[in-house]
């Protein structure tokens, strides 16, 4: 299976007014949008009859991670700010996360927690980690001021007060934490090309403390429209972005000049099936989905009207957390030949991947009687599917349809390598090595369907100062973009937190670039 699907712009466009994907598919970057930007967009020039009813320096729309971080910027760079926001409050996203951000390079808390982790070593991970399609100038960026984004943070009143977990493997860090391991880290794949240190920085009280200090620094400062949901782009008769439509509870119909620069802050498309099953419809079979109900692509949409390019349309993250049900990392997943494809304690976006990529509609991981009795243990295991049960290998093979031959053999090597104390084929953490020898035995469901859940990854198309760029490749004037509403740094994901260091980085980046431009 490619890893990347094809995806008409124009389908993208057409599939939100009327949820259908009944477009054929083209070139997923450049795609089939209009060769003309200005017949889709509202061409407004001076002296235009159109009648603004509100006007700021810049204007962000959506406020998340990034939107909060862009207002911080361009609120310390004096300009006056409107941001408009589709929910009741500000988070998007982010507060529905674990409350992770992924630092690295050796940042103050790295170092004061005896963590060695040079600039170096943290990209050779995220390179391996973000894949090929990772653009080489937004990685750089993103990995020259990491550690600066710690010390912003803290400044910006976060609290990372806890210790170091170098043993735990989970989303959310157990309490008095402040840094753990998010990603893939220490396996051997990865340990062949980075010393594993962990990068997970958890600011005190999960993720609303995230956006809460950012907020409160720069809420006074700004005007912010709550419920309230941009439409479309103004655009000027040279192609210049200088406001934005949108609808509000209260005032209905707006139009917001931006002096200076509109910010797309606005999320994801997580949630509208349509442009999802026109990117990559198989990942509509996932069990869930992970991000919060405006992630519909709004501003995504709101861009490609006017002819902003994109990047990784295709590019979703599927989580398989198989290590949040505890011992279940334990288990020996099968995919739908019978064979052992992962390490089960790898961190889950790298499990969903190989399964989508391999074995979607069929994969289960196998227990045996006493380790079923460690997995139900954990409070989480009442999220689990109901598993199958045989007493025999022989015959849970013939219950799920794998090839008998094949489960038992793979089985019974599995048990091989718990026995030496060394898995053979993934180097799977010795903690994790148990062998599965007494009956009864179980198998529990693991294709997309029954465990994983997935959001997107893939966006609008920036340059390193957060600008949209055109087909072309040229900058947008007056348009910039951070968070998931563009594709920032990722190929594949790399591990928690990774989305909000992307939304905070360019976030920052967006806010201060559009404050001070002419």
């Amino acid at each position: 299976m490619k890893q990347e699907a094809g995806l008409s712009r124009r389908g993208f466009v057409k599939a939100a007014g009327a949820a259908t994907v009944a477009l054929a598919a083209s070139s997923l970057a450049a795609g089939c949008a209009p060769k003309d930007p200005k017949q889709s967009s509202q061409i407004v020039g001076e002296g235009s009859s159109t009648e603004w009813t509100d006007e700021a320096d810049v204007v962000i729309m959506g406020l998340g991670a990034a939107g909060v971080a862009a207002a911080v910027e361009a609120v310390a760079a004096q300009s006056k700010v409107i941001a408009i926001e589709k929910a009741e409050k500000a988070g998007g996203a982010t507060v529905l996360s674990g409350g992770l951000i992924y630092m690295g390079g050796g940042t103050k808390l790295q170092t004061n927690l005896g963590i060695e982790d040079t600039p170096e070593n943290f990209k050779n991970y995220l390179s391996k980690a973000l894949g090929k399609s990772s653009d080489p100038e937004l990685f750089a960026t993103f990995c020259d001021q990491s550690v600066d984004l710690y010390d912003w943070c803290v400044e910006q009143g976060m609290k990372f007060e806890g210790g170091v977990d170098e043993t735990s493997h989970v989303v959310e860090p157990p309490e008095g934490i402040s840094l753990i391991y998010s990603g893939n880290e220490r396996t051997r794949e990865y340990m062949s090309v980075a010393a594993p240190a962990p990068r997970g920085h958890a600011p005190q009280g999960g993720a609303i403390n995230i956006i809460e200090p950012l907020l409160s620094n720069v809420e006074g400062d700004m005007d912010i429209r709550y419920k309230t949901t941009g439409t479309e782009l103004v655009v000027d008769s040279a192609g210049a972005v200088i406001g934005i439509k949108a609808k509000g509870p209260d005032k209905g119909d707006l139009a917001i000049k931006a002096n200076k620069g509109v910010i797309l802050t606005s999320g994801a498309f997580t949630f509208n099936e349509g442009l999802v099953a026109d990117a990559r419809a198989e990942v509509l079979s996932c069990k869930k989905r992970t991000g919060g109900e405006n992630d519909l692509g709004d501003g995504l949409l709101a861009a490609l009207k006017i002819g902003a390019a994109t990047h990784s349309l295709s590019r979703m993250t599927i989580g398989e957390h198989v290590y949040l049900y505890g011992a279940l990392s334990s288990g020996a997943l099968l995919d739908y030949r019978g064979h052992r494809i992962l390490s089960e304690d790898w961190y889950g976006s790298f499990i969903g991947r190989k399964v989508l990529e391999n074995s979607p509609d069929s994969c289960f991981i196998i227990l045996d009687q006493p380790l079923y009795d460690e997995v139900m243990q954990n409070p989480s295991a009442k999220g689990l599917p109901e598993p199958l049960k045989a007493d025999t290998l022989e015959e849970i093979a013939k219950q799920t349809g794998l090839p008998e031959g094949n489960v038992v053999f793979s089985i019974e090597r599995y048990n091989e390598f718990c026995d030496q104390g060394a898995d053979g084929d993934f180097d799977k953490g010795v903690e994790y090595l148990q062998p599965l020898v007494t009956p009864p035995f179980y198998a529990v469901p693991a294709n997309l369907g029954a465990l994983a859940s997935y959001f997107t990854l893939g966006g609008l198309k920036i340059n390193p100062s957060a600008q949209v760029v055109d087909l072309d490749g040229a900058a947008i004037p007056g348009l910039y973009a951070a968070g998931r509403c563009s594709c920032g740094i990722f190929g594949e994901y790399a591990g928690s937190g990774s989305s909000i260091a992307d939304g905070l980085t360019f976030g920052r980046i967006a806010g201060k670039a559009a404050a001070t431009s002419a």
